[in-house]
């Protein structure tokens, strides 16, 4: 049992937080089919998230594989585009860590301490 609490968790589902910024992984945000509007999948985590329809903050549409960038090939699912550092679609995944607004957005392997 751990004394740590939901937001000092590193394992937890939610969007870490740092002193100033939230910390998001770059293969986790996307941009709302019907509105642009920023997404990230850490927002829709829990335990009925498979299951549950996932609704843009914004707008209210409902989002699918395309609002985080994924097309449904033959092969399956596959990350075919990023929300690159001007916060729009890019189809080449960014290589550096970037600041997004008020989200901190890390590229490389996620580490704990």
């Amino acid at each position: 049992m751990s004394d740590w609490t939901d937001d000092q968790n590193p394992y937890n589902r939610k969007r870490r937080r740092c002193k100033v910024y939230d910390v998001e992984r770059v293969e986790g945000l996307g941009l709302c089919e019907h509105c642009g509007a920023l997404v990230s999948i850490s927002d829709y985590a829990g335990d009925d998230a498979m299951n549950a329809k996932w609704l843009c903050g914004k707008c209210k549409g409902e989002l699918t594989h395309v609002s985080f960038g994924f097309d449904k090939g033959a092969r399956g699912a596959q990350k075919v585009r990023w929300v690159g550092p001007d916060g729009q679609w890019t189809d080449k995944k960014p290589t550096d860590d970037f600041q997004l607004g008020a989200i901190q957005v890390m590229v490389g392997p996620e580490v704990f301490y």
